[in-house]
């Protein structure tokens, strides 16, 4: 069963105060859960690596989330391998959202 604290934004997940750059940032991680986790239409895959994302307490899985978008390179290493092929076209498309989502490889500050 899915559920929605996979898309929660890194700041939420750590209780601070809601803004429209964490609905932003939701976005981004439906869209990258999606890429993962689905080769098209109705073809559903299971990704270890992520679903922990439904089972983790809230600031480990802030931590774990930074950790993915912090840096480009390992950003991208993980699209190249966790991206199914049908949404491998999208991968420059999440990579140039990640860095407006997340300037200077963090959250928003103001």
């Amino acid at each position: 069963k899915l559920k929605t604290r996979a898309f929660m934004g890194i700041r939420a997940l750590l209780g601070e105060h809601h803004s429209f750059m964490d609905d932003g940032e939701s976005f981004f991680w439906v869209l990258f859960w999606i890429c993962i986790h689905y080769n098209g239409p109705n073809e559903e895959r299971y990704v270890q690596r992520f679903d922990k994302w439904n089972y983790a307490d809230a600031e480990e899985l802030a931590g774990m989330k930074l950790g993915i978008v912090a840096d480009e390179v390992i950003f991208r290493k993980i699209l190249d391998e966790y991206v199914t092929e049908y949404y491998k076209i999208l991968i420059p498309w999440l990579n140039r959202l990640r860095r407006v989502v997340f300037p200077s490889g963090g959250t928003w500050k103001k």
